[in-house]
């Protein structure tokens, strides 16, 4: 059976998204647990000369607090990584204010989070070992081992391109993809012809 489980909202029209001036600014957002390997993330990010003038800030709510406080050591000790809490709402519209979302995370078992900030118009970076591996088709992500060094090819790449990964052509295109593929009219109709299958 397909492995939808939550109903989808998108917008049909993209929002419009507060251009950074400076250099590109990524997210982490996810619940803080060892699952979702942010401290994997922290570390490479914190040991890199290139990506120093680079910020990371890092969204979500604590689920494990003796994991968060081997975060927060590092996060005090550096100057270009933030952890600014949970989002309790408007979530499409506060992730809409960064350019990439980052998501180092082991394993998802849905990922709503990869469909939201796609819906804000950010770029992916994930994890390797992750699914949605047709997102590199039209530009929308890309899949990497979490270290320094590809931490780094891949921050400074989406800042030469940014033009183009963070253009309003392509967050239109996100925007028709996630209403094709995941809204809930589509998945509903997935739901009736599973259910037709077993029961039919």
């Amino acid at each position: 059976m397909a492995s939808f489980t939550v109903k989808l909202f998108f917008s049909s029209h993209p929002i419009k998204r507060k251009k950074n001036k400076g250099l590109i600014h990524s997210v982490y957002f996810s619940k803080i647990h060892p699952i979702k390997n942010l401290l994997r993330l922290v570390q490479a990010w914190s040991l890199s000369k290139k990506l120093k003038n680079f910020k990371l800030s890092i969204l979500g709510e604590i689920d494990d607090v003796n994991y968060f406080n081997k975060i927060n050591t590092i996060i005090k000790n550096s100057k270009n990584i933030s952890f600014l809490g949970k989002i309790k709402k408007n979530k499409i519209l506060n992730l809409s204010i960064y350019d990439v979302f980052i998501l180092p995370s082991k394993s998802e078992n849905f990922g709503l989070v990869v469909l939201e900030a796609l819906n804000a118009g950010l770029y992916l970076i994930l994890n390797k070992s992750l699914p949605w591996k047709d997102l590199t088709k039209n530009k929308f992500a890309c899949f990497i081992n979490f270290n320094t060094h590809n931490l780094e090819n891949k921050i400074l790449h989406i800042e030469k391109n940014k033009k183009f990964l963070l253009s309003k052509t392509l967050h239109k295109k996100k925007i028709t993809y996630l209403t094709s593929n995941y809204d809930w009219k589509v998945i509903s109709q997935q739901y009736i012809s599973e259910y037709k299958k077993l029961f039919f």
